[in-house]
């Protein structure tokens, strides 16, 4: 008894015989080439009863113009035997490593008898235009459809995939995820063209660059299950608005998740606290709306960083505890900053190239926050208001780079402090050499008293001229309040900053 029947169909065109389109009807495993006397010529082949790994191999080795295979009525079984590829035994429903890498395949049937395993880098490079896994407990392994030119479609069916799974296929338009809860490092990285993700409702986990450089990437459904979002999971993506609102379950975005992604305009946070990596948001041009802040308990190294339309004075709640290095640099789009209590440090580099900033406010704090090197470069500290409690005044007038800033105390007297000189419509005065000079425009000085921030009177001068020195480089601090009482009794009051 015959172990194959076969069904040959032909075409002719002009009296040519082009190759053949074949189905198979096998008897047994491993003898797939005892059917063919030239396999050369087979382009549509289908296959119908049990194979394994040798006759696999068969067909990648032996068939180089075969377009089409279909193994929905196969039954791929173990094998055991000569060593094939440098392995001696294969597991069933295997189709083993670089099978059909770089092959003509156009088309593939996968068998749906038994879940599969399709091995690393298995169709890695070939001609396929479309994947369809039929059953979820299949596995995909590392590489498996990578770098497929012609790949526009793919659905998992809710395999387990592996690394770089689909990655670099360049054409892929669309992936139906199917049951998956985990999508792994690079699965889809370099899917330039891909502008479709469905079925994401289960996805526990993105995995690191699972998405990075999918540029046609505009819309990701964020499913309620995710507990992370790997590094760099979607940079340089199009994606417009990252809303994960429903990640009630979501620990973390890590380092560079959205680096890069030009298109980003919104990103809707849980109601949860998380941990939110390095550059996560990183170079986001279009970024203007973040909701739900309270959630980052720091900024960290480089978040924001070139995202000119945040408003970084949403980031300032009550919980924080430090910005990192470079976190809000080139943050364009904010005039006024109020930083909280519990900010304990500011790192280097962290709001350089804030150019539009106008004040700062730190009355809530009790004590001054550690900083990095050059917090704010390039910046005109000198018109930038910084609004301080009295009581901690002379501290942060102390501080390297904070005593740079346009002091404001709230003293109940006047509200405008300059670091050199003060002005109003009577009186002027100035630090010269640490001792204070005081000018009349009007009648001459009677009195000068200056005054500690705290209220506290540090000297008493009396005087019968329009200009004096007061003697204070002896008196410590560097916060001042002036009185002068003219002749005529007019009264007026300045504040002063001594660097």
């Amino acid at each position: 008894m015959p172990k194959y029947i076969l069904s040959l169909f032909v075409g002719a065109i002009a009296g040519f015989i082009p190759a053949a389109a074949i189905t198979v009807d096998s008897r047994g495993a491993g003898t797939l080439r005892e059917a063919f006397s030239d396999p050369s010529a087979v382009l549509v082949l289908k296959i119908n009863g049990e194979i394994d790994a040798s006759d696999l191999f068969f067909i990648e080795s032996s068939m180089p113009a075969l377009t089409s295979l279909d193994l929905s009525d196969a039954s791929i079984t173990a094998y055991k035997g000569k060593a094939l590829r440098g392995f001696s035994e294969y597991a069933p429903n295997l189709i083993p490593t670089s099978t059909f890498a770089s092959s003509a395949l156009e088309s593939v049937v996968f068998p749906s008898d038994a879940p599969l395993v399709i091995g690393e880098a298995a169709f890695a490079g070939s001609a396929l235009a479309k994947v369809e896994i039929p059953l979820a407990a299949s596995e995909i392994r590392a590489g498996a459809f990578s770098a497929c030119p012609r790949l526009t479609y793919a659905s998992t069916g809710g395999a387990l995939l592996h690394t770089h799974a689909f990655a670099a296929c360049t054409a892929l338009t669309t992936a139906d995820l199917g049951s998956a809860k985990e999508i792994p490092a690079s699965a889809f990285a370099g899917c330039t063209a891909l502008n479709a993700v469905s079925s994401t409702a289960a996805v526990d986990a993105i995995g690191p660059k699972a998405f990075a450089g999918c540029t046609a990437l505009e819309a990701f459904d964020f499913g309620k299950n995710i507990t992370i979002i790997g590094e760099a999971a979607f940079e340089n993506t199009s994606i417009a608005v990252a809303d994960l609102s429903r990640c009630t379950s979501l620990d973390e975005i890590a380092s560079w998740a959205f680096a890069g992604d030009k298109a980003l305009t919104a990103v809707i946070l849980p109601e949860k606290a998380l941990t939110v990596g390095e550059g996560a948001f990183f170079q986001c041009a279009a970024l203007t709306e973040l909701r739900n802040p309270d959630g980052m308990i720091e900024i960290p190294a480089y978040a924001f960083k070139g995202d000119r339309g945040i408003n970084a004075a949403d980031l300032m709640h009550q919980d924080l505890t430090s910005i990192g290095d470079y976190a809000l640099k080139d943050v364009s789009g904010v005039a006024e900053i109020a930083l909280p209590a519990s900010l304990e440090y500011i790192g280097t580099g962290a709001m350089e190239g804030m150019t539009a900033l106008k004040s700062i406010d730190v009355r809530k704090m009790s004590s001054v926050p550690g900083l990095g090197d050059d917090v704010w470069k390039d910046l005109d500290q000198s018109n930038i208001e910084l609004f301080v409690k009295n009581t901690e005044s002379d501290e942060f007038a102390d501080a390297d780079q904070w005593k740079n800033f346009k002091f404001m105390i709230s003293t109940g007297i006047n509200n405008n402090v300059a670091p050199e000189v003060a002005e109003d419509r009577i009186i002027e005065a100035r630090f010269e050499a640490g001792d204070l000079r005081v000018r009349s425009r009007g009648s001459e000085i009677a009195r000068v008293d200056v005054f500690r921030p705290s209220g506290e009177l540090a000297a008493s001068v009396p005087a019968s001229a329009n200009d004096i020195t007061v003697a204070t480089a002896h008196i410590a601090g560097h916060i001042f309040i002036v009185e002068c009482t003219l002749a005529d009794g007019t009264r007026a009051a300045l504040k002063l900053l001594r660097k």
